[in-house]
């Protein structure tokens, strides 16, 4: 799920890497149903798989996106929840 407040104050945060904001910008506009899988990210930018998921990761670590895994079929799946507010410290 894909929740976007219109609050931008994330781009002013200093301990954020331009990398994880550029990133966050660009799943904020995706629809709020989006079926997000961090591995087909790739297609939309010129940046390799690793500075992907360190830009994936750098947002998981600071409450952006948060992960639920589930077993589908017999196998480890996630599904992932991004919002422009941390989540934990929503308004």
């Amino acid at each position: 799920m894909i929740c976007n407040t219109g609050d931008v104050s994330y781009l002013r945060r200093k301990d954020l890497s331009m990398k994880a904001k550029g990133l966050l910008t660009f799943l904020l506009t995706l629809p709020e149903d989006y079926p997000l899988h961090k591995t087909k990210l790739k297609k939309y930018f010129k940046d390799g798989q690793s500075a992907i998921n360190s830009a994936f990761d750098e947002l998981m670590m600071n409450g952006y996106i948060i992960g639920h895994k589930t077993r589908v079929k017999g196998h480890i799946d996630y599904d992932y929840d991004v919002c422009d507010i941390p989540y934990g410290r929503e308004k």
